[in-house]
């Protein structure tokens, strides 16, 4: 198993092609997370959000609905940390969406697919990208933390 950020999800809603069929039967994606995908689907490309929703959720990913007030905590502590210490531009910070799915993961004890290098700087677990985890899949060992 393994959770996956937004921007890992958004450009297979956008194009309907790359690895996300294969990923998603073996991944978590919290609340806010399918927020952003429904979202950046729906203000990109029109498509109704419960039309994003039916083809995300039709791939079997599992909907981390649950934040708790400890994925909330680390969440704010993640968003604080990452203004203290931004990317190359001062605009290179955790969002909330980014905070949760981190917070999320840590709190599962899973892996992170994500595109944002950012995320690596910040989580305590493993950050993924598409190519390490699609050749786990393929070699029939879905990674775990």
């Amino acid at each position: 198993m393994v959770v996956v950020d937004a921007n890992a999800v958004i450009p297979w809603v956008q194009t309907k092609t790359g690895y996300m069929p294969e990923i998603l039967p073996h991944a978590v994606i919290a609340a806010p997370n399918l927020i952003e995908v429904l979202h950046g689907g729906s203000a990109d490309y029109r498509w109704p959000p419960e039309q994003i929703r039916d083809w995300v959720l039709g791939t079997g990913v599992a909907i981390e609905n649950r934040l708790t007030d400890g994925d909330a905590v680390r969440a704010a502590h993640l968003i604080l940390a990452s203004k203290a210490r931004p990317g190359p531009t001062k605009s290179e910070t955790l969002s909330l969406g980014d905070a949760a799915c981190i917070a999320v993961a840590e709190r599962l004890d899973l892996p992170i697919l994500t595109t944002d290098p950012l995320f690596a700087r910040f989580a305590h677990v493993d950050v993924l990208d598409t190519r390490t985890l699609i050749g786990h899949l393929r070699g029939s060992c879905v990674p775990s933390a």
